[in-house]
């Protein structure tokens, strides 16, 4: 009532649980399967952020209504390694 959709922050999560940064933790795994479980329960959308391919592969395989893959931050620093590749060849 009131709720539209859940959207997981596996890393603020991963620290809540005390496994910061580890979000293939069983804990922090486990935590994301029931928040979708009641979600699902609920008739509520339940999406996620995955911060590469394998996770958001894992996720929607799980049925989550919608994943965001990558983070501005990975990206932003991606893009700066492959533009410096350009200027100065390693």
């Amino acid at each position: 009532d009131g709720v539209d959709g859940l959207f997981i922050g596996p890393s603020d999560l991963s620290i809540a649980l005390g496994r910061f940064g580890d979000l293939m933790h069983d804990d922090v795994q486990n935590a994301i399967q029931r928040i979708y479980d009641a979600g699902k329960a609920a008739n509520t959308a339940v999406g996620i952020l995955a911060p590469v391919e394998a996770h958001a592969r894992k996720y929607l395989e799980m049925g989550m209504t919608f994943v965001a893959v990558g983070a501005d931050i990975g990206l932003f620093k991606n893009s700066t390694l492959e533009l410096r590749k350009k200027f100065k060849p390693e």
